[in-house]
């Protein structure tokens, strides 16, 4: 069975990132993106209108986490860099919260103008940003790994398992059991598919 892109389901997709809570190397599949983004959205939406403002603010420091985190494996999956997505929240969260204060007025509030600027910016930005996660990534590995959400092969089938007993023997004078060999086989489709090259530890089955 050759391997094949899965779709993930939102439960999964927000499992992963908050398993992958701060993990920024590696990618990310558009379903993992977009579920946990909505999950995000939901979630503050309830908490504006149910909870007050510091809680609101507790949660989104807190879900800002992962939700960067796969942000930036997004990127990775498009073989991009993950500092377009730190760039962004710098210029469009971070800066207007701690950086800015020379253009407040006297309550302590962004001016119009600069109020509007930042609309303006956070508009076109986030939109271009958006585009670019919703995208489809590549294809098999690049440089930030191996391409995620990728269902791996999960059987060989006989000319396959006779082949892995003949390579395994050519190499090192070994005589596999056809239970192994299929293992054996699954493994090197998996490494090839997927682009995956660590170590893989193979238990045989039978003896």
């Amino acid at each position: 069975m050759s391997g094949k892109t899965t779709v993930m389901k939102p439960g999964a997709a927000i499992a992963a990132c908050f398993g992958k809570f701060a993990r920024c190397y590696g990618r990310s599949c558009r379903a993992e993106f977009i579920w946990f983004l909505l999950f995000f959205l939901v979630l503050g939406a309830l908490a504006v209108w149910f909870t007050s403002p510091m809680i609101v603010g507790m949660l989104w420091a807190l879900l800002m986490i992962p939700l960067s985190s796969v942000g930036i494996r997004r990127l990775h999956d498009l073989n991009l860099p993950g500092g377009i997505w730190t760039v962004w929240l710098t210029i469009t969260v971070i800066l207007p919260m701690f950086g800015l204060s020379n253009y407040m007025n006297n309550e302590g509030h962004l001016s119009d103008y600069m109020l509007y600027l930042h609309y303006v910016w956070l508009f076109v930005t986030g939109t271009l940003l958006l585009f670019l996660c919703f995208a489809s990534g590549q294809e098999g590995p690049n440089k930030y790994g191996p391409a995620p959400c990728v269902k791996a092969a999960e059987d060989a089938d006989e000319e396959e398992t006779a082949e892995a007993i003949r390579q395994m023997y050519t190499a090192y004078h070994y005589v596999m059991d056809p239970h192994t060999a299929v293992a054996y086989s699954v493994a090197e489709k998996y490494g090839k598919e997927t682009g995956d090259a660590r170590p893989m530890v193979i238990v045989s089955t039978a003896s």
